[in-house]
């Protein structure tokens, strides 16, 4: 999936064989939800849909990047860089 074809309000899910991981960015003052490949080893596997619902662009950058992708999952808040959408999120 490329980041020009986000609409907000689409669905998301991990690419197959992946699943969604969350972390507290401190750079960025707020959870990030990122993909990855799972294993069987893996307690939590997680693969509830998110919703896209847009981007925000930052004034200065933050890890490199100024354009963040904010999506709604589990009713929390999380944003993810547009590099995820190439690795591992695929459309409902």
């Amino acid at each position: 999936m490329i980041v020009a074809d986000l609409k907000e309000g689409m669905l998301l899910l991990p690419a197959k064989g992946r699943c969604w991981g969350i972390s507290n960015d401190k750079k960025l003052g707020c959870k990030r939800i990122y993909t990855f490949t799972f294993t069987f080893s893996d307690e939590i596997i997680n693969n509830s849909p998110a919703v896209y619902l847009g981007k925000i662009s930052l004034k200065t950058p933050v890890h490199r990047l100024r354009t963040y992708h904010k999506l709604l999952f589990e009713g929390e808040l999380f944003l993810t860089d547009g590099y995820e959408f190439y690795r591992g999120i695929d459309p409902l």
